[in-house]
This record gives structure tokens, C-alpha cells and sequence, in this order.
């Protein structure tokens, strides 16, 4: 178990939250995410993907 800390939200009904503890971070998000095979991830791409077009 470990604590976490709110790392960003916006003006949806969403936060996201960062562990404290070290060992649960990952420094490089973009390329866990790209090699993650999770339903999560692949929601996490589809979404970058639709913001990327919107801009």
C-alpha cells in the first residue's frame, strides 16, 4: 500500500493522482504506456490521439 498526491486536475470531474513512494513511479510515461498492454493504456492512446487531431 502506499499514498498518493493529487498531480493534475482540470475542469472534467477527474484527478489524477502520482504515488509518493518512488518505486511506484515511472519515468518515462509515454514509453511504458506505448509498451503496456492494459485497457487503461490503450484508452490512454486512443485519447492522445483524439487531442492531437483537436489541436
Amino acid at each position: 500500500m502506499t499514498d498518493f498526491e493529487i498531480w493534475w486536475m482540470d475542469e472534467r470531474a477527474q484527478i489524477r493522482l502520482k504515488p509518493v513512494d518512488p518505486a511506484y513511479l515511472v519515468e518515462d510515461f509515454d514509453c511504458w504506456v506505448a509498451r503496456e498492454n492494459s485497457v487503461a493504456a490503450k484508452q490512454w492512446l486512443q485519447r492522445a490521439s483524439e487531442r492531437r487531431r483537436d489541436v
